[in-house]
């Protein structure tokens, strides 16, 4: 059954923002937070039979990285933006060859099949990419994980 209501936020979007100033009870708490684990995550096997797929995988993790929103338990979302990408290049070479469109046997034109496949992976790339935080209003909705100081553990 699909949730109602508005989706939840980012408890430290949510403090920054003073939510919990009035009523400071609604705080959540941290000791039972889920907290994702910092680091940059290996390729799967998957990425690693294809040379471009690993190309792909190493640029995404350099720009997350970046971005200081790296995590090693994002690993199969990584995976899949990688093989999507892979895909979405491929599809992009057949179509650059081939045309949009291809001519049938009565000599009526039809687009190509490659096409409505692009425009399905174009789709899920971009529903990926905001999940992996590559898109600028991805960015506003999320906060990069606090890093920790030297020597205080």
């Amino acid at each position: 059954m699909a949730r109602t209501g508005r989706p939840k936020s980012n408890p430290q979007l949510l403090e920054a923002a003073g939510s919990y100033k009035k009523n400071p009870d609604r705080r959540p708490d941290e000791s039972i937070a889920i907290k994702a684990i910092v680091g940059r995550p290996d390729p799967t096997l998957l990425v690693q039979a294809d040379e471009l797929t690993l190309s792909i995988f190493n640029e995404t993790c350099d720009v997350l990285d970046s971005m200081s929103i790296l995590n090693t338990s994002d690993r199969y979302l990584i995976e899949a933006y990688c093989l999507n990408a892979r895909e979405l290049f491929y599809l992009t070479q057949q179509i650059q060859k081939q045309g949009h469109g291809q001519l049938k046997d009565d000599g009526t034109r039809v687009t190509c099949p490659n096409v409505v496949s692009w425009h399905k992976c174009m789709g899920t790339h971009v529903k990926l990419m905001n999940e992996l935080g590559l898109t600028p209003q991805a960015r506003m909705r999320m906060v990069a994980p606090e890093a920790r100081n030297e020597g205080t553990d």
